[in-house]
């Protein structure tokens, strides 16, 4: 699916979902991820500031029906820590019963998708370029 298409279907999912969501933005640097997530936030809660938590590892921009939207970059951390203790370290279980989270760079998490879906409902977001400017974007349930 395209661009606009994509986040369309990311705010009907989370429309109609009536408990906590999981996304895990996968793509190469530059793929447009926290892009993504910020138009995504945006129609959710249009005076929200979003930026790349590449730094600060987490996010947090305000509610949306009762749950919070939290963005989480774990670039930094993709080769370094086994994912117990990124989820340790980012208190993700704390988040995990009442938000809507978007976590860039998942592979610290993806051992444990099967535990983590038993908390939340987790969509995998694949972005893929084909060709210089046009991207292609797939969405499943895990």
């Amino acid at each position: 699916m395209q661009y606009q298409e994509a986040v369309n279907s990311i705010v009907e999912i989370i429309n109609k979902s009536k408990g906590p969501l999981l996304f895990l933005l996968k793509g190469k640097l530059g793929a447009g991820k926290t892009h993504l997530t910020r138009d995504v936030v945006l129609r959710l809660i249009p005076e929200a500031f979003v930026s790349s938590p590449t730094f600060t590892l987490l996010k947090e921009y305000g509610t949306y029906k009762d749950k919070r939207i939290i963005h989480i970059d774990l670039y930094r951390l993709k080769d370094s820590q086994a994912p117990e203790t990124t989820i340790e370290q980012l208190g993700l279980n704390d988040y995990l019963d009442s938000s809507i989270i978007f976590v860039e760079w998942p592979d610290p998490l993806i051992e444990k998708l099967s535990e983590l879906a038993k908390l939340t409902s987790v969509y995998i977001i694949e972005i893929t370029h084909k060709g210089k400017n046009r991207r292609v974007y797939n969405i499943y349930k895990y």
